[in-house]
């Protein structure tokens, strides 16, 4: 089916759903607002220590006990991508869906620790501005994670555009938002030099706060430029294009067709186009990402002409968030310092799905346990613009 259409039928299932948002009321206590907003901002991971209660975390334990001896945990995790090809799956996390979840956001699971995951899920939609993430039938996700010696989890993302998924583009409603964990691990005093495990993020170390969302469209890349604060990058799916067609007859007409194109935003609030328009089904099979990194390598060499980019300097500072070819050369991302987060028992983690590169370390010695999920956002398009 051709892309167009897709997104086409896209819009509408979006329309039927915009209705199912709800927004939490009154003012939130739960979390450190102040703190958390300014980590989602700058793309680093908001921590608050004792989120849970020694107590509260041995209730967790028993519960992941029980699930074991039911054999309800399973192999499975990112392990596998690695580079070198050598990772032995029976070191792999093992993983088990959250049974109560479903009920807890729903408000009809009223114990302790379900009413607590559900008081995270509203607060952190009430604090972010996120109203969707409040919504029960989003597709959140939630799981039991255990790690034990010799595991660990290589360099990804979390979430991407819907663009840069292929044919998986544009199918569901919602996609991943915020990562969070609670971690359960076992020693209690977790160290990163004994146990290891450490989750070890790639923040940029200078940004211009920003959300990785921008009048609906997801944040792709970087301009980095040494000596100034990195700028995110969107790219917008249903920039509108006056296209001349022949009809049947052999007469022309023009028609409005959503294309992609790449843009900043500027101190003023408008948006800077940083490419030209193009069709994503015209790449002939190449993936966005590698299309993009190739234009703004030749876009941006000495005397070239600029095919994709507006000129050579925007192709010069122009960096993927998920540049895998760097990665594989054993690069950190472009403009990014490495942080390590102790995996601390009862502590609360959450992040931006979209705009932090993470990996997890080799543990040592001990278990990495944690309750983590995702809590999902509405997919969002820009309508007004392909009637523009």
């Amino acid at each position: 089916m051709p892309i167009y259409l897709v997104k086409s039928l896209f819009c509408f299932a979006v329309l039927l759903k915009s209705a199912a948002g709800l927004i939490p009321e009154g003012k939130d206590t739960f979390l450190d607002g102040e703190a958390l907003k300014t980590a989602m901002l700058r793309g680093r991971v908001y921590k608050q220590e004792s989120f849970l209660t020694e107590s509260q975390v041995q209730t967790v334990l028993q519960e992941i006990s029980k699930l074991e001896r039911e054999n309800a945990f399973v192999r499975k995790g990112l392990s596998n991508t690695a580079v070198e090809n050598t990772f032995d799956e029976k070191l792999d996390r093992s993983i088990c869906p959250v049974p109560w979840f479903g009920d807890a956001l729903a408000g009809r699971d009223t114990r302790e620790i379900p009413k607590i995951i559900r008081q995270l899920q509203t607060s952190l939609s009430a604090v972010l501005n996120k109203p969707s993430i409040a919504d029960s039938n989003s597709g959140h996700e939630c799981y039991f994670s255990k790690s034990e010696i010799g595991s660990r989890l290589p360099r990804h993302m979390d979430s991407r555009h819907e663009e840069l998924k292929g044919r998986q583009g544009w199918l569901l409603p919602s996609r991943r938002s915020l990562s969070w964990l609670v971690y359960l691990s076992d020693p209690e005093e977790w160290s990163l030099t004994k146990n290891g495990g450490a989750l070890r993020i790639f923040p940029q170390k200078h940004v211009v706060e920003s959300d990785s969302t921008h009048d609906g469209n997801l944040q792709v890349g970087w301009l980095i430029d040494d000596g100034m604060a990195s700028r995110p990058v969107y790219l917008d799916s249903w920039f509108p294009l006056v296209t001349t067609s022949v009809s049947a007859d052999g007469s022309m007409f023009e028609q409005v067709e959503p294309h992609c194109v790449l843009y900043a935003v500027a101190d003023s609030g408008q948006k800077e186009e940083l490419t030209r328009p193009w069709l994503t089904e015209n790449l002939q099979g190449t993936p966005v990402l590698d299309f993009l990194r190739l234009y703004a390598l030749q876009d941006s060499k000495e005397g070239s002409s600029q095919v994709l980019f507006a000129n050579r300097n925007i192709a010069r500072q122009f960096k993927l968030l998920e540049d895998r070819q760097a990665w594989d050369d054993g690069n950190i991302p472009h403009g990014s310092e490495v942080v390590d987060i102790v995996p601390t028992r009862g502590s609360l983690v959450v992040f931006d799905s979209v705009k932090l590169p993470h990996q997890v370390q080799v543990i040592h010695n001990g278990t990495r346990l944690a309750l983590a999920g995702w809590f999902h956002e509405e997919v969002v398009m820009n309508l007004p613009s392909l009637a523009s």
